[in-house]
């Protein structure tokens, strides 16, 4: 048997990471848009943008059309930089609040 009039069967991964990919992204974008628990969209974001970028990756090795790889690497980037963003507001925050209660503190003396 030739390999080249036999190629190998597709496998069904890099859509299934698609679908992985596009469902915890969208989750953590709806996450990502709650005040203060946004900021925990932060750890799980990225890994649907990593699993998004592996189903992509995968999918043009296999010639599948990467819409879908593409949908999830969008909306995890996405939910990833909203929370990126959340985390920074409320990092400056609480920075802002130790910084008020210290000056207090010493006021309070």
């Amino acid at each position: 048997m030739d390999s080249a009039n036999n190629p190998t069967p597709k496998s069904g991964t890099p859509k299934v990471l698609g679908i992985i990919g596009l469902v915890v992204g969208i989750l953590s974008l709806v996450l990502s848009f709650i005040p203060c628990v946004g900021a925990l969209a932060i750890y799980v974001a990225p890994l649907a943008l990593i699993v998004s970028v592996v189903s992509l990756v995968l999918g043009r090795k296999q010639g599948d059309a990467p819409g879908l790889a593409i949908a999830a690497i969008v909306i995890s980037a996405l939910a990833t930089g909203i929370s990126i963003y959340q985390y920074y507001i409320i990092s400056a925050a609480a920075g802002a609040a130790a910084a008020a209660m210290q000056e207090g503190m010493k006021n309070a003396h």
